[in-house]
Formats: C-alpha cells, structure tokens, sequence
C-alpha cells in the first residue's frame, strides 16, 4: 500500500511561493533580456552589474557618460563647458522617472580678440538621457547620458550687423567676426518647445550694441533650429511680449536709435508637425485696399507714428467688415512706437535740442517752433542738429506734407535742414514748391531761417498758445 506524500504544515505556501518567484525571476529575466536586444540603453544599465565591464567608464561619443565624466572629457580636450541646461523633460511622470534632454555650451578658451575677460561659444551639444523602461529608472542610480546632436556656431561680421539694423557700421575690418559669448533660456516664452537667445556684444566708444542668434529646441525632432539673426543698437536682447493681443506673445526687437523708436515684432505660426515659424509684422502692403489705410501705413514707414494710428483708427471705424486680424496687428505695431513717440515729446526735463527732436520725431511741428523761439541761446546746437539730420526730420516732414500739404510749421522745418544741408537757393525753391504760391507761408519761413542763422540770443519767452502739440496741426503765420 502507497504512502501518501505529507507535507508539514505551510509547506504548501512555501512551495507556492518558491514557483512564484522561480517564475517571476525567469520572467523578469526573459523581459530583461528582451529589453536589452531592443534597446541598447538598457545593455548599457545591465553592463554596470556584470563583472569585467567597463560600462562606468566609457568613452567616446557614442557611449553613454555621467554629467560629470561628459564636462571632464570637455575639459580635457581643452573646450570650456558651461552650465548644463535641461531644455526637455518628462513632467507627466514622477521626476525620478523623467527622461530628460540636456544642453552644454562648449567655449574655446578664450574670445578671438584675446580679451581673458570673455569665452567665445563654440557649439552647444544636446544629450539625452538613457531611456529606460520606468521600471529600471527606480534602480538607475548614476544618470548617464548619449550625445544627441551637435551645433556649431559662427558670429556675426560687421558687415551683417550693419545689414541688420540697416545703418553703415564702422570698423576696420568689416569682415571681423564677433563671438556669441551669453547663452539664456527664455521663461516664460510660447510652448510647446524650448526658445533660446545666444548674443554677444559689441563695445565702440560709450555706446554698446549686442547682437546674437534665436533658437529653438524640438524635442519631438532632437535638434536645434536657428529660427532669427538680431542684432539692437540699444543693446538690449530680444523679448517676448504681448504686442497685438492676439493671445499669444510676440518676439520683439529693439532697434532704436536715439529718441527714434525702431522695433521688429515677430508673430509665432505654430505647424503642425515640426518647428514654428517666426513672421515680422511687415507696413509694406495694407490689410485690405483703403486710401486712408495706405497713406497710414506711409506715415508709419517715414516714423510719423501717432498720425498713421489716426488714420489706421479711422478706418477701422470707417470699414468695420473689412478689418481683419492682418489689419489689428499692423494698427498695434504702429501703436507700439507711438506711445514711445508720444512719451518722449511729453518730457519736460530734457534740454530744448532734444525737446525739438522729440517732437520732429512725434510729428508735433507746431510744438517744435515754439520751443525754437523760446529757446534762442540754443540755436547753435538746434543748428547742429538739423545739419546732422540723416532724413529723421526731412523724411517725416515729406511725409507729413504728402498727406498734409498746408502745414506750415512743417515746410518751415524742411526748409530749416535743407537750408543747412544743401543752402539757400535749395531750401527757397524747395520753400516755394511746397508752398504752392503761398507767399504768407513763404514768409512765415524765411522768418525762421533767419532766426536759425542769427547768433545765439538770450532766451524770450513767448505766450503759449492753447493749441495742442499733436502731429499734423497746423499753424498759420502771425
């Protein structure tokens, strides 16, 4: 008679729980395996715990390294690393768990010019981290990461930066290329994506303008894609900024020079697939067909910027059917450098040379004579001012009398520049051109040019008139 098998007491748990986890260790061995003939990260993590590799010391560009073994091999082959930015991140899962994309800037040593004080960017190199099933990062330890992409990068000449702010650059070597020395992340800045300013600056005298190069990063396509060159007299980078309310912001550059506001505004077009698209808000062609409109955006071109919002307003109110997106952001690009326009006639503290500069520039003619006569121990430097004019003042003032040609305090101040820039004769036949056979405006000139030509007097005041010094007003002769 057969014995029957008794196991004691818990035997059959015990027994249980050796299948199970015999099954579970053939499984996870199995799926690892699996894992690491699909995906060469996870042979890499698995290398670190088999005996005689060197997983943890790799080399080379394409083996895996910790951050710390990726900015000694850059410091060993004497390159410069900076600070590691983390441009891309999975923030849907426990950070612990998030596979992450990490910019390095590489410099050269030291700039071209051998300045000690300044490192000249070089290339930035993106790395990505191992990725690995969720599971396997809890165990991960050591972060290491692959070289994803490589961007070299070339700085501007002075020849470029003079096409860019559209002025002549001077410098002995227009063919000199000035470094990208300052890398920044722009936060907050339009998602999705990573948006990136690269600049660099350029020193002459007292003034300092920068320049520099936007990126932006796609995690989805692993690369980073030069979207704009810039470059801003004023020295100051470009920023994102609400501009036509349309909801999202507007990248903005300031191109200014002086009191003579000059900005470019880029429009994001988001794509479907692959990198958004960065458009210029462009005066050249109107919205829609409108005499009222076109002669706006003609004052605008010539920098009259308050008198172009008045004409745009107007026929928004005049053809409300025909006003589009394209028309709002042109009107609010232009109001954007009339408010500039408008605040620097308002102030009050500067000096009568640059009050009359700030109204030539706001179209305020009326306000400027005014200042003229009340200001007659400046008239040397109000002289040098119109003697130096590069078209500012003359190209407003034509401008102005195109739409306008009964403006007197207008064709006095054009006859004032070219009476200094090309003499007598040109600026009374000029005078009498635009007069059209108006011998009280004829005469109310000459008053003037005699006034800027006569040796600097002590100042007399004169009454202030109620008129308001607004562009396109008007002012009859006494």
């Amino acid at each position: 008679m057969k014995s029957a098998i008794v196991l004691p007491q818990g035997g059959w748990l015990t027994a249980i729980a050796l299948l199970l986890t015999a099954a579970i260790t053939v499984g996870s061995l199995s799926w690892l395996s699996i894992q690491a003939l699909l995906n060469p990260d996870v042979a890499f993590w698995l290398d670190q715990f088999l005996p005689g590799t060197s997983a943890q010391t790799g080399s080379g560009q394409t083996q895996p390294q910790s951050l710390a073994q990726i900015l000694q091999g850059l410091r060993q082959s004497d390159q410069v690393p900076g600070r590691p930015l983390v441009v891309a991140a999975d923030a849907s899962h426990f950070p612990l768990m998030a596979v992450r994309d990490v910019l390095i800037p590489v410099s050269t040593p030291e700039c071209p010019s051998q300045q000690a004080s300044c490192q000249a960017l070089q290339e930035l190199r993106i790395y990505r981290s191992l990725q690995l099933p969720y599971l396997l990062r809890l165990f991960q330890g050591t972060h290491y990461y692959r070289l994803l992409d490589r961007t070299f990068l070339d700085g501007h000449t002075q020849a470029q930066l003079a096409r860019l702010w559209l002025q002549s650059h001077q410098g002995t070597d227009q063919q000199q290329t000035l470094p990208l020395t300052r890398l920044e992340r722009y936060h907050p800045a339009p998602q999705p994506g990573v948006w990136l300013s690269l600049s660099g600056l350029r020193t002459a005298g007292n003034t300092a303008a920068s320049y520099g190069q936007i990126l932006y990063y796609h995690r989805d396509q692993a690369r980073l894609s030069l979207m704009l060159n810039w470059a801003s007299p004023q020295g100051k980078a470009p920023t994102w900024q609400q501009v036509t309310g349309g909801g999202q912001p507007e990248l903005v550059v300031n191109q200014s020079v002086g009191l003579d506001p000059r900005f470019v505004v880029y429009q994001l077009h988001p794509q479907t697939h692959g990198v958004p698209q960065l458009q210029a808000i462009d005066l050249a062609e109107p919205a829609f067909t409108n005499s009222g409109y076109d002669q706006g955006l003609m004052l605008a071109r010539n920098g009259l910027w308050p008198a172009a919002v008045t004409l745009l307003q107007r026929a928004k109110q005049q053809h409300p059917h025909q006003w589009s997106a394209a028309s709002q952001a042109q009107l609010d690009y232009i109001q954007l450098h009339a408010h500039i326009t408008q605040a620097q006639a308002q102030q009050k503290s500067a000096s009568a040379t640059q009050r009359i500069l700030a109204y030539l520039i706001n179209g305020s003619w009326t306000a400027a004579t005014q200042v003229l006569q009340a200001n007659q121990s400046s008239i040397g430097e109000i002289r040098q001012l119109l003697q130096a004019d590069t078209g500012i003042v003359l190209d407003r003032v034509q401008a102005s009398l195109d739409v306008k040609p009964d403006q007197v305090d207008a064709i006095a101040w054009g006859a004032m520049v070219i009476s200094l820039q090309q003499g007598a004769i040109e600026a009374d036949r000029w005078t009498r051109q635009r007069a059209a056979g108006n011998q009280a405006a004829w005469q109310y000139t000459q008053s003037l040019l005699r006034l800027l030509n006569q040796p600097p007097q002590p100042d007399v005041p004169i009454l202030q008139t109620s008129e308001p010094a607004t562009p396109l007003v008007s002012r009859s002769p006494a």
